[in-house]
């Protein structure tokens, strides 16, 4: 990516962590999937990261650190916890760290250079009040999905099988978002 190397170490440390994320549920049938979202993720990481280093944009430690506190949190676990699990899975925390720091820096870079072009006048705030109020008392649903495109016919029956078993792990208390954030296209 521009010169920058994604190794298959790289690689293997995401899909391993996308493996870990899944609750060691993958089927052998997805892993080409699996293998493909990584890399495209990684590659969007990298890209991201060069644009925050473009406009001198630095993401502290600390930033880092205290979303990882989240994350772990989210699943019950303190950081040391959480850094357990992943030693014990074969990933070296580092992978994560890249991936929460791409995380961090592109919505600053986004608002950074979008925010001076954005114009809201105080009539369009309260158009907006008044309408989420209005809203506010009608039925609403909050709808996400995951989408996994099945690359050949034959396969469908074997992607379908995977699918169960993510909709089993979030039955079980894997949070929706870090299944549709490693699985979803």
């Amino acid at each position: 990516v521009h010169d920058q190397v994604i190794t298959t170490y790289d690689l293997d440390q995401r899909v391993m962590l996308m493996t870990i994320s899944s609750d060691r549920q993958i089927v052998p049938q997805m892993l080409p999937q699996l293998k493909a979202q990584a890399l495209r993720d990684l590659i969007e990481e990298k890209l991201k990261l060069m644009e925050a280093k473009k406009f001198d944009l630095i993401v502290e430690d600390d930033e880092v650190l205290m979303e990882l506190q989240q994350i772990a949190g989210g699943s019950g676990l303190t950081l040391d916890q959480l850094a357990q699990v992943l030693r014990d899975g074969g990933v070296d925390i580092q992978s994560m760290k890249d991936q929460v720091r791409a995380g961090i820096a592109w919505p600053q870079i986004v608002s950074g250079r979008f925010r001076s072009r954005v114009r809201v006048s105080d009539d369009e705030v309260e158009q907006t009040l008044e309408r989420m109020r209005e809203e506010a008392s009608s039925e609403q649903f909050l709808i996400s999905e995951i989408c996994i495109p099945v690359p050949q016919a034959n396969l469908a029956q074997q992607y379908y099988e995977g699918s169960l078993q993510l909709i089993e792990q979030m039955r079980r208390g894997v949070p929706f978002a870090v299944v549709a954030q490693q699985f979803s296209a």
